[in-house]
C-alpha cells in the first residue's frame, strides 16, 4: 500500500496579470515581446473547450530556458455560435446566434491574461513595464488564489 500525502505534490506557482486592450492578440504579443524581450508565439492548439458548443480561446506561449519559466499570454474573450432555445411556434427552431464568452467569467472585462510560471525575474516590475506598452489600456495583477476558475488556466 502506498500513502500519497498532499506534501509530495508541488505546487506551481504562477502570477498572473489581466491586460485591457483593443488590439488583435498577435499585437499585443509583438508588444509584449518587445518590451520584455520574451519571444511569444502562437502555438498550434487553442484552449479549447467543449459542450454543447465547442469554443476555444487562442494561446501564445514561450519558455525561458535561462530563467527557467513559462510565459504564456491568453486571449479571454472568444466568440462562439450557440444554438438559441426557442419558445412556443419557435421551439424547434434551428436558429444560432453568436454569444461572448470569457475564459474566467469573473473577469468578463478583461481581454488578455499573461501567465507567468517560474522563477520570475520581473516579478516586482511587470505590472509597471505592462502599463507603460502604449497600446495596452490598463493592465493589474490578478490573485489567483480568489479565482473560481482557475483551472481554466491550466495549459498543456
Amino acid at each position: 500500500m502506498y500513502k500519497l500525502f498532499l506534501s509530495d505534490f508541488q505546487e506551481t506557482t504562477y502570477f498572473l496579470y489581466a491586460i485591457r486592450s483593443e488590439l488583435e492578440d498577435y499585437r499585443i504579443a509583438f508588444n509584449i515581446n518587445f518590451a520584455f524581450k520574451t519571444k511569444l508565439t502562437r502555438t498550434r492548439n487553442d484552449l479549447d473547450f467543449k459542450g454543447n458548443e465547442r469554443f476555444s480561446f487562442p494561446v501564445f506561449k514561450w519558455k525561458d530556458t535561462k530563467l527557467k519559466s513559462n510565459w504564456s499570454l491568453i486571449k479571454n474573450i472568444c466568440f462562439a455560435e450557440v444554438k438559441l432555445n426557442g419558445e412556443g411556434l419557435f421551439a424547434d427552431s434551428k436558429e444560432k446566434s453568436v454569444a461572448r464568452l470569457s475564459l474566467l467569467e469573473e473577469h468578463a472585462s478583461v481581454n488578455y491574461f499573461l501567465k507567468i510560471s517560474g522563477i520570475n525575474s520581473y516579478q516586482d516590475k511587470a505590472l509597471a513595464i505592462l502599463n507603460k506598452i502604449p497600446s495596452i489600456n490598463m493592465a493589474y495583477k490578478i490573485d489567483v488564489n480568489s479565482l473560481k476558475s482557475k483551472e481554466n488556466l491550466i495549459l498543456s
